[in-house]
């Protein structure tokens, strides 16, 4: 394996990619120009989501920066879930998102607008600077060149004119049964979230897969709003959930703290009303651990 993942890697740095692949038998294209790159070096990358999606018992997947599709058209194909619904904010990943559905034959919701805590019109960033994927995951709401926090505060990003809708609304007009909401959209998750403070409060069937970072300047708000209004967090690793009283945002090793650049080992945060009892049932059930 070690010396297939090191040939990978040469034939890469001549510019060499399968254009194709695929991750977990669901199919996708132009890989080379994608972040998909990451699944070709490493198949099981967060197997952690996917082995979450095809064990849990849920309803409903609510995929909030879809991106290719990767999660959304896997819970399709692989799980028992009926109802599936997939935004994606850039117009450039969303014509991928159709063709991946396309190459997949498969059909449900997807939806080409971002996903806050209004309906109005907004500026989408998408990165533009060299050695930046024609189809980049890492495209946001606000200006990153204005937020010197930001791990892309000096890289070059164009603005893109984009239909923002209110998370409210989604979860009025979406929600139907117990239901997984996996939300990534690049440091717009407290905003949104905040914005249905109140139905957070009264709901007891939906639960919430958050993406949180070491170099996030506002993990710990975010985790302590969820927390506010009777969420537990739970870290999510290839071996299960993990109980959180503050957010694990645990670094990835041999990295040089000093350089202020650190990445993080794991990166989702999964957020239940669920009591600890039935987390440990589901860590058994589902990653055979329970850490």
């Amino acid at each position: 394996m070690f010396q297939s993942l090191l040939s990978k890697r040469i034939l890469s740095k001549f510019g060499f990619f399968f254009n194709s692949l695929k991750i977990h038998g669901i199919k996708f294209t132009d890989v080379k120009a994608s972040s998909l790159k990451d699944f070709y070096f490493n198949p099981n990358l967060e197997i952690e989501i996917f082995k979450l999606l095809k064990g849990s018992d849920y309803e409903t997947f609510i995929d909030i920066g879809a991106y290719f599709g990767y999660f959304s058209i896997y819970a399709k194909i692989n799980t028992k879930i009926k109802n599936i619904i997939a935004y994606e904010a850039s117009p450039y990943n969303f014509q991928q998102l159709k063709k991946n559905l396309k190459l997949n034959n498969v059909d449900f919701e997807i939806v080409n607008k971002a996903v806050g805590d209004k309906k109005d019109f907004v500026k989408f960033y998408k990165p533009v600077y060299e050695d930046a994927d024609r189809f980049p995951s890492h495209g946001q709401l606000g200006n990153p060149n204005l937020d010197p926090t930001n791990l892309y505060s000096d890289k070059t990003f164009e603005s893109l004119d984009t239909e923002m809708i209110p998370l409210q609304e989604i979860v009025n007009r979406k929600i139907n049964g117990s239901t997984l909401i996996k939300i990534d959209i690049e440091g717009y998750e407290e905003k949104a979230l905040r914005s249905i403070k109140d139905y957070l409060k009264d709901s007891e069937q939906v639960d919430f897969l958050i993406e949180i970072l070491i170099n996030d300047k506002n993990k710990e708000s975010l985790f302590n709003f969820l927390k506010s209004v009777g969420f537990n967090g739970y870290l999510l690793t290839n071996a299960g959930l993990i109980y959180e009283e503050r957010p694990l945002t645990l670094p990835k090793p041999y990295s040089d703290s000093s350089t202020g650049s650190l990445r993080t080992l794991w990166k989702d945060h999964f957020f239940s009303k669920k009591n600890r009892s039935e987390i440990n049932q589901l860590n058994k059930k589902i990653y055979k651990y329970n850490i």
